[in-house]
């Protein structure tokens, strides 16, 4: 498995989203990418667990500088009006809270890395858009680099719809490890999930 291809990506300032089926391996993509970090990454790491397993794992991070959080307000305030997410009323408001306390701590800053796992799973379709635009906006204005797992063909589409620079790689087992595949349009990604609705 090699993810060098991910961080060139991402060095290109796309947004990078990863498909698969269940079960191939997609998680172990995203925890070697983020141990890696250690040593190819300046900037700060944050790696969003599943939705799901959110409780059984709060999500890891990687601080290599701090800075003052004055950069972020004025997502800070629009967070802020957010109801929902300081309650954890919901998944979809729990991981939209540990973007707005990472946020506020300082965790997450310009230059930063945010992967997160299953995004679209547990994932209410209007906290997605949010989150996602949130993630725009941290891509666009604060030179943040994003890694998003999906497993649906309604996650492609709210991230294809929502982020201005995106690139997708499939996640394939092959007879002795795991394998990355670039997919060079989103129709590739489509096909792809139309064929495991087939196997039905």
């Amino acid at each position: 498995m090699n993810n060098k291809e991910i961080l060139l990506s991402l060095s290109f300032d796309n947004a990078v989203c990863i498909v698969g089926k269940g079960g191939v391996g997609k998680t172990k993509v995203l925890e070697t990418l983020y141990k890696n970090c250690e040593l190819d990454w300046n900037g700060n790491v944050l790696f969003i667990h599943a939705p799901s397993r959110l409780r059984e794992n709060y999500p890891s991070f990687i601080v290599n500088k701090r800075r003052d959080t004055s950069e972020m307000d004025d997502i800070l305030n629009m967070l802020e009006k957010e109801e929902g997410i300081k309650e954890n009323v919901s998944s979809s408001k729990e991981i939209i809270g540990i973007i707005y306390t990472f946020l506020r701590n300082g965790v997450i800053n310009k230059g930063s890395m945010i992967i997160v796992d299953s995004l679209d799973s547990l994932m209410d379709t209007k906290d997605l858009k949010l989150l996602l635009s949130i993630f725009e906006t941290l891509r666009i204005e604060k030179d943040v680099r994003l890694v998003l797992c999906v497993s649906s063909i309604i996650g492609v589409r709210a991230i294809e719809s929502t982020l201005s620079k995106v690139e997708f790689f499939e996640v394939v087992r092959g007879k002795e490890r795991i394998e990355i595949e670039k997919k060079e349009k989103s129709e590739d990604v489509y096909s792809f999930f139309l064929s495991l609705m087939e196997d039905l």
